[in-house]
């Protein structure tokens, strides 16, 4: 048995992926292609009505046989938390106050986890889009600021895709808010960014 808390230099490289529109036997394909060997799903609810492939306990079947391994993160990674002190006076899930919080640090650890025995980690959840989802906006923003690659994988048709890094993703995001983000210091602007982001898809509570 490795006792991975002793491994202290590994691969800090990440992917994630968004199903919607994506056949199942698609997104199979575009992740051997990567060779991926870990899906973490980031849904708060690991099931779809319109994608029922994509259901946890279906897309756990059919991983197994390719030797992909699925993980649901929902607690660590999720954009829904019950805990109430992680959202702010408007009611939306603070994405930076969350990703402070050990629950959230714990999700890191356990990925750490997974790349020090080499597996190759893609994080999961609907949106095709990068920029619209919180596996990017919350989970990417802080893998990155702490020295991982992250590769977001986007699909162009069928099983055609390319990566879209997290230096791309800032890029994307200083032109959507560019209006509001004028007079800004580079490293204030970007944050900013991701503030208002935040704000944009974040969960709110009822």
């Amino acid at each position: 048995m490795i006792d991975v808390s002793k491994i202290k230099e590994f691969n800090k490289e990440v992917y994630t992926i968004g199903y919607r529109n994506l056949a199942i036997a698609d997104f199979m394909k575009v992740i051997k292609d990567y060779g991926i060997d870990v899906i973490i799903d980031v849904r708060s609810v690991p099931y779809s009505r319109y994608y029922k492939d994509y259901n946890a306990d279906t897309l756990k079947n059919k991983l197994k046989p390719e030797c992909i391994y699925y993980r649901n993160y929902k607690d660590e990674f999720g954009a829904r938390q019950f805990n109430s002190s992680f959202y702010g006076d408007d009611g939306i899930l603070d994405f930076k106050l969350f990703t402070a919080s050990e629950q959230f640090k714990g999700g890191v650890t356990k990925l750490n986890n997974a790349l020090k025995l080499k597996h190759t980690v893609c994080l999961m959840c609907s949106e095709s889009d990068a920029l619209d989802c919180h596996r990017t906006i919350m989970v990417g923003k802080y893998l990155y600021d702490n020295g991982y690659k992250v590769n977001n994988i986007h699909i162009s048709t069928g099983t055609k895709s390319y990566i879209e890094t997290q230096d791309i993703i800032n890029g994307r995001l200083l032109n959507k808010y560019a209006k509001e983000l004028n007079g800004l210091t580079d490293k204030v602007a970007l944050e900013t960014a991701y503030i208002r982001r935040n704000k944009d898809i974040g969960y709110k509570m009822n």
